[in-house]
């Protein structure tokens, strides 16, 4: 209910409604955005691995093994994850503040890197048993996700051209949720009982936040390039100076 009073409170953007006038208005966007944007799906869906492995790890796999293996108790790890949800509800606007100030890619990419780095540490303060150790790196890793959340959004969208935004941030958002977001609780599960130690599972979110992070690198090229080449377009043609293809 919230979400719609806000919805349909904002005005449509400027280049939105331009988009959409008469005959500019594509007939078939879905397989429009396929066939110009596939590599902006692509790289949509590509810089999603991290975040999604991340958070499905920290409400499945996280919780069963911190009850489970480490004897921490269920209540005690939730009670963690809700308090990291409630310092995230704060971070997350925070996080597209700074998105906004310093720009999509960097923040993304920085927040990816950020996601590497601490997977194996985070695993390492659940490991001690400490309650303000594991609440500690709770804290953290829902942190890091707030700054990818918090500048996915707008980073995706600013990524296709107006008139096949919607449909074609839409492929690449939901279709990194079949690829990454729905397989990593199982494969969490199966690296712990085939390795027998979270640091499997760690190795692995690791390498899911470097495909975001490179992912990342080049959705941000490829928008440069289209601004760039978009700006050319809208310049007036100068005598003796051919138009760009």
């Amino acid at each position: 209910v919230v979400g719609l009073l806000i919805r349909f409170g904002i005005p449509e953007t400027a280049d939105f409604i331009e988009a959409n006038k008469g005959e500019k208005r594509p007939q078939g966007p879905i397989s429009e955005a396929i066939r110009t944007e596939w590599r902006a799906i692509l790289l949509s869906a590509l810089i999603r691995p991290g975040e999604q492995a991340a958070f499905y790890m920290l409400t499945t796999f996280a919780v069963l093994y911190g009850s489970k293996n480490l004897g921490l108790g269920k209540a005690f790890i939730l009670n963690a994850v809700l308090v990291a949800a409630i310092v995230a509800c704060f971070a997350l606007p925070l996080f597209g503040y700074i998105a906004d100030r310093i720009g999509r890619c960097m923040t993304y990419t920085g927040g990816a890197v950020c996601m590497m780095l601490f997977a194996f540490p985070y695993f390492a303060l659940l490991n001690t048993r400490l309650p303000v150790a594991v609440v500690a790196g709770t804290i953290i890793i829902m942190l890091i996700h707030a700054c990818l959340y918090g500048s996915q959004a707008a980073f995706i969208a600013e990524s296709f051209p107006a008139h096949i935004r919607y449909s074609g941030a839409s492929l690449g958002y939901q279709g990194a949720s079949i690829i990454a977001g729905g397989p990593a609780p199982m494969v969490s599960l199966w690296l712990f009982e085939t390795f027998h130690t979270a640091y499997a599972v760690a190795g692995y979110l690791a390498v899911m936040s470097f495909i975001s992070a490179t992912a990342s690198l080049y959705l941000g090229r490829q928008k440069v390039r289209r601004e760039l080449q978009t700006a050319w377009l809208s310049e007036p043609r100068r005598a003796g100076r051919a138009t760009a293809p």
